[in-house]
C-alpha cells in the first residue's frame, strides 16, 4: 500500500476520532471541577457522533444538517454538540441520586 492510499484511508478515521479525543483532554484538564461521569460520556459521544456524521457527509451520504452547525466551516462543527451533550449530561446527573461520582 503506498502513502497516498494510506493517507486517504487514515484521514476519515482521524477526522472521526479527533473530536472525542480533544473532549477527553479537556475533561482531563478540568478533572478537579467536573465530578460527573455522565457529563463526560455524553459530551464525548455527541462529539464522536457529530464528527462521524460529518465524515459520512463527506462521502456523499445525505446529512445536510451537519453543514448548518456553527463552526462547521472551521472544521469545528462538533464543538456545539459536545457542549450541549455536557449540559444535558450535567442536568441528567444532577437529577440522579444513585450515580457514582468520580473520586478525585
Amino acid at each position: 500500500m503506498d502513502w497516498i492510499r494510506l493517507s486517504r484511508l487514515q484521514a476519515p478515521i482521524l477526522s472521526a476520532f479527533y473530536p472525542p479525543l480533544i473532549v477527553l483532554v479537556i475533561f482531563a484538564v478540568l478533572d478537579k471541577w467536573i465530578t460527573s461521569n455522565i457529563r463526560w460520556w455524553c459530551s464525548r459521544y455527541t462529539a464522536f457522533a457529530t464528527s462521524l456524521l460529518s465524515v459520512l457527509n463527506g462521502f456523499g451520504l445525505p446529512f445536510g444538517f451537519i453543514g448548518n452547525l456553527p463552526f462547521t466551516k472551521l472544521a469545528l462543527g462538533w464543538v456545539v454538540p459536545a457542549l450541549v451533550g455536557a449540559v444535558v449530561g450535567g442536568i441528567y446527573s444532577a437529577t440522579r441520586k444513585d450515580e457514582l461520582k468520580l473520586s478525585n
